[in-house]
């Protein structure tokens, strides 16, 4: 039987811990990428449109293809579209 002292034992459960920990932040941390493009009825892209998540002030604007990209913070929240002269949605 391997006789371990009292700060062996207490540095392998911290080693425990920290492995623990370091496995599970990526979880704590997750996020939601959310790609799309703005398109006006007739399907054309719409450069400069506003996308924000209700609520918040993060957000942000289409591209000159009227693409986006935006992080969310947890998934299954709004987003709201606006452009000038558009109703917004």
């Amino acid at each position: 039987m391997i006789h371990m002292k009292t700060t062996q034992r207490a540095s392998l459960r911290l080693c425990a811990l920290v492995a623990i920990l370091l496995l599970l932040a990526p979880v704590s941390w997750a996020q939601s990428l959310v790609r799309g493009t703005v398109t006006d009825q007739n399907g054309l892209p719409l450069a400069g449109a506003t996308i924000v998540v209700k609520g918040t002030t993060t957000g942000t604007t289409t591209d000159a293809n009227g693409q986006f990209t935006l992080n969310l913070p947890t998934g299954g929240e709004t987003l709201v579209f606006a452009f000038i002269g558009y109703e917004r949605v």
